[in-house]
């Protein structure tokens, strides 16, 4: 997914759950960023909100710490859902514009599973 989707990235605080687990997992600022190949700062600045990890950060604290992105970062999560959803329902309204062909049937059906909910 592209860092395209809007999330205001330093204008309102980054929901996650990075410190909590951590601690729940006993381990500490410097354990995340060795294993993880980062700074010690740069743990401490997603704990407290005003760094945006990469994709290859969250996969590796979702091993890490062993719980799912969606959970660590459950607010951002919700919000980028959210515009996925949003944006899947303006292209099936675009493709419902389009003659009706199979290929854009299946395509509307695919679309339409983003609108559904876990």
């Amino acid at each position: 997914m592209r860092a395209a989707l809007p999330h205001n990235t330093m204008t309102e605080p980054l929901p996650n759950y990075i410190r909590r687990h951590r601690k729940l997992s006993a381990l500490t600022q410097e354990d995340i960023a060795f294993i993880l190949n980062l700074k010690n700062q740069d743990v401490e600045r997603m704990e407290h909100f005003t760094k945006i990890p990469d994709a290859e950060t969250v996969l590796g604290l979702r091993d890490v710490l062993n719980v799912p992105a969606e959970e660590l970062f459950a607010g951002w999560y919700l919000d980028v859902r959210k515009e996925v959803q949003q944006r899947a329902l303006a292209r099936i309204k675009e493709l419902k514009q389009q003659p009706k062909t199979r290929d854009t049937e299946e395509r509307i059906r695919s679309l339409m599973r983003i609108l559904e909910d876990d």
